[in-house]
């Protein structure tokens, strides 16, 4: 049985009746996909972008000597970049993984 595009997703089915329409206000059920395969240039970005926070949350820490909020904020700072940049480049943000990885899947 074909589903077209205009179906509503299971979960917005009601138990008690026949299904409903999805509203406007309630979130898809399926994360975003992007629209095509991310290029070498943005990858090699995301990963220099994420790479470049971690060593600067991890050199203000060492500068302020800050050793109570010291993890917790490089581990922030990592989880927000491999959630908005891991689905680029792959969320290394590690040079040496990054090229190791690189050279695994080419041969």
């Amino acid at each position: 049985q074909a589903v077209s595009a205009c179906t509503p997703p299971r979960s917005t089915r009601d138990c008690r009746g026949p299904p409903r329409r999805a509203s406007r206000t309630e979130p898809p059920n399926r994360a975003p996909r992007m629209a095509k395969d991310p290029t070498l240039l943005s990858c090699l970005v995301a990963e220099f972008v994420g790479t470049f926070f971690l060593i600067f949350t991890v050199g203000m820490n060492v500068e302020l000597k800050d050793t109570v909020w010291g993890g917790i904020s490089i581990g922030s700072v990592l989880m927000v970049c491999i959630y908005a940049l891991g689905g680029i480049s792959g969320g290394h943000f590690n040079p040496a993984v990054t090229f190791a990885v690189s050279i695994v899947e080419r041969l």
